[in-house]
């Protein structure tokens, strides 16, 4: 009988952090930088001496940002010797050297190599520097030593708190592993609370945490029972116009969210996010454009963006609560948020303050038109909302649809912001000229314009019915139903028939759009629309000659991957179209 040969895998393992020989790279230029500035500090920080490798530490930090010299340490396995011998050394500026040489790494890199860096179990390395750093400074004697000293053991905290981020943007399960490691919440934390943290030092926490806390139940039930309180500290934080009280904000409002904290069921001390939204106001309010310089003032433009960002998504929880929250958003916030989408695009600043104010309309109004405003229990949230809508219409879309459509991306959010108001008001929309006239001539320009590059998704990712022309479809669809003037409704429906008749040429999810608006503006026979427009101006032959082109349609598109969807919608829209024909046929408006 043969003999089984011992398994000796185990012991051909290798190890992930030894250092391998390496091979000089073949460019020319390259190998001659490799031996002048890389190879000596690579020898130097792995020196028995301390000053030679706490002076390679530093020579590495100082050139690592730069590209080539980046990817040659790399190559060289700085990670490797930065995780077994400089994160280790006894001297506490060489430590802080390594860190930094992580952090502007992950920085520099992809999010790959926070993941490659995870794997490597770099969060053991940030416990135990995390744990130190809060010992050395909740020593009483810290305040004491040297500026120099501090400085040094800040600079560990800020490297570590910026690879934590990283960490966290990388990958789900990285939070997951950070939110179960015992030490790096509490030293978040603890930075938060500890009276001596540094202003930059406390916002770099802030963020973290805010980042850290997104869309986490277990990260807020952390942060909730935090010893040092942090939750009352960020309660106490958010009272401010300041970068520190805006992430508190950001962060108290995540909490809320996972804890369902809502204005039915209030949390601690009766938080939800109707206690934020006075604060994040403020912000906005102080935020001032300068009539002659068109210059930002009053607040920080990064502090804006992000307090707008907050109410954004403020706005879509907005549903889940009742009237104290809607009341305390329309009030407080709306009239801010609405100022500033009408700044003059004078500056990349006032650009990115416009754009995601009219994020946060979009967001608010969307919700907004999801509730069922035929129910009598919603009838009080439709008063207060209306007036705010008209608003937004007079105020924002006719001035933007005045002035420039010729970017894509900026009428793109318009429109969409334009469509969801509609959903609300309808043909009660307060039209101040002929809006619906531009929303059509959008619609012929958006087959030809282009947005930048960086603008255009990829197309296996691109969503059909996000296009420019389907959201014109939709704002064109809900200005033409009841009570619209007949006119309107006319000069409306023929051009959403023309939409179909140009089939094959139309694009698909536009099609659909427009056959569904279609069918929701004369589903109604009791409707003025009904007699005087679809069966005067002869919609229902239309209609019946489309059908066929969009069985048509159908067979050219893919039940399967990234079509599915589509094809899904044009399936329901043709079964439709089947049934609302037969419908009016059998439905003619009486005498």
């Amino acid at each position: 009988m043969g003999k089984s040969r011992r398994n000796r895998g185990n012991a051909h393992r290798a190890d992930p952090l030894a250092v391998k020989a390496v091979k000089p790279p073949t460019d020319p230029e390259l190998a001659a930088l490799r031996e002048k500035s890389i190879l000596p500090v690579i020898k130097d920080l792995r020196s028995s001496d301390p000053k030679a490798r706490s002076a390679a530490s530093s020579a590495v930090a100082n050139i690592v940002q730069d590209d080539k010299c980046r990817k040659l340490l790399l190559r060289e396995q700085i990670v490797q010797i930065l995780l077994t011998e400089t994160l280790t050394d006894a001297s506490l500026d060489s430590r802080a050297a390594g860190w930094e040489i992580l952090r502007v790494i992950a920085s520099e890199e992809e999010n790959d190599f926070c993941v490659h860096l995870f794997r490597l179990d770099t969060l053991t390395a940030m416990q135990y520097a995390a744990k130190n750093v809060i010992q050395t400074v909740a020593d009483t004697n810290f305040v004491k030593t040297p500026q120099a000293q501090q400085q040094v053991v800040w600079s560990i905290a800020t490297a570590l708190l910026s690879l934590l981020t990283a960490f966290a943007i990388a990958r789900d399960e990285i939070v997951d592993a950070i939110a179960s490691n015992p030490q790096l919440l509490p030293f978040l934390c603890f930075l938060v609370t500890h009276k001596s943290t540094p202003y930059e030092i406390l916002n770099e926490a802030l963020s973290c945490l805010m980042t850290l806390s997104e869309d986490n139940l277990k990260v807020s039930q952390l942060i909730l029972a935090d010893q040092s309180n942090c939750f009352r500290h960020l309660m106490k934080l958010k009272e401010g116009t300041d970068a520190k009280s805006v992430y508190s904000c950001g962060i108290l409002h995540n909490i809320f969210t996972s804890l369902e904290w809502l204005d039915a069921s209030p949390g601690q001390d009766g938080a939800t996010d109707a206690s934020i939204v006075p604060n994040l106001s403020q912000v906005l309010e102080r935020t001032r454009q300068d009539p002659k310089t068109y210059q930002i003032g009053g607040a920080a433009p990064e502090v804006v963006t992000l307090a707008l960002e907050v109410l954004a998504s403020i706005a879509t929880d907005l549903q889940g609560a009742v009237a104290k929250g809607n009341k305390v958003f329309l009030t407080k916030a709306m009239p801010h948020i609405i100022r500033l989408a009408n700044l003059a695009p004078a500056s990349d600043e006032s650009i990115i303050i416009r754009s995601e104010a009219l994020s946060t309309l979009n967001n608010i109004a969307w919700t907004m038109s999801c509730f069922d405003y035929s129910k009598p229990a919603n009838a009080g949230i439709l008063d207060a909302w209306s007036p705010v809508a008209k608003r937004i219409w007079s105020k924002v879309i006719v001035l933007v649809l005045a002035t420039d459509t010729a970017d894509v991306s900026l009428a793109a959010q318009v429109t969409s912001v334009a469509w969801a108001v509609a959903r609300t008001l309808q043909g009660s929309t307060p039209l101040l000229g002929d809006e619906h006239r531009k929303f059509i001539s959008l619609y012929k320009a958006s087959k030809g314009l282009a947005g930048k590059p960086e603008e255009q998704p990829d197309q296996e990712e691109a969503d059909p019915f996000q296009a420019l022309g389907v959201k014109c479809i939709g704002v064109l669809g809900q200005l033409a139903k009841d009570p619209a003037p007949i006119d309107r409704n006319r000069e409306i429906g023929i051009f959403l028939v023309m939409v179909l008749d140009a089939l094959p040429d139309t694009p698909a999810a536009d099609a659909v759009e427009a056959l569904n608006q279609l069918m929701e503006i004369y589903s109604d026979e009791t409707h003025a629309c009904d007699k005087d427009v679809f069966f005067k101006d002869n919609f229902l032959k239309h209609l019946e000659d489309v059908l066929p082109k969009t069985r048509t349609m159908a067979k050219t598109i893919d039940k399967r991957g990234p079509t599915s969807e589509l094809r899904a919608r044009v399936d329901e829209a043709i079964l439709n179209l089947g049934r609302f024909i037969q419908y009016k046929k059998t439905h003619p408006p009486k005498p």
